[in-house]
């Protein structure tokens, strides 16, 4: 399924978080690797575009925003983070690469 994706978005190809999406449509989907394909290919470039594609651009909007909303709205969890010199680009990203599957 991934390779035939990434023959039908070779701009977008195969990104490493993608096969977790993929498993988790194939288990969904009851193993109808059609429909988890055609549910992969309206993710990605319908529901979150650029999220997979050259620079992560969309990923790192997110992870970003997600951090603004910590530090604006939830000071004390981001006080925290910055007392264990955690990264949050590096921390959070594989939530959202994954689309929180993992």
């Amino acid at each position: 399924m991934l390779t035939a994706y990434a023959l039908r978005n070779a701009e977008i190809g195969y990104c490493q978080s993608m096969n977790f999406i993929a498993a988790l449509l194939l288990i969904v989907l009851e193993h109808d690797e059609e429909q988890a394909f055609w549910m992969l290919s309206v993710i990605e470039e319908r529901i979150v575009p650029d999220y997979h594609g050259p620079g992560i651009l969309g990923c790192q909007a997110d992870t970003r925003s997600f951090m603004d909303y910590i530090e604006n709205f939830l000071p004390a969890i981001g006080a925290k983070l910055v007392d264990f010199n955690i990264i949050p680009d590096v921390a959070f990203i594989s939530w959202f690469m994954t689309l929180f599957t993992t």
